[in-house]
């Protein structure tokens, strides 16, 4: 995914997920064991503060 379209993508979820939607998130893909999603939600929860 190139940049901009990785920048307008977190935008898009940053309209449609409010803070606690993507703690619930982060939460289910620590206790699921997925990795790669879990920083990715770090990221995304950093721009929703």
């Amino acid at each position: 995914m190139t940049e901009e379209a990785d920048a307008a993508y977190r935008a898009w979820l940053c309209e449609i997920l409010d803070a606690a939607a993507v703690a619930r998130l982060l939460k289910r893909a620590e206790l699921d064991d997925h990795p790669g999603l879990v920083p990715a939600l770090h990221h995304l929860a950093g721009h929703l503060r």
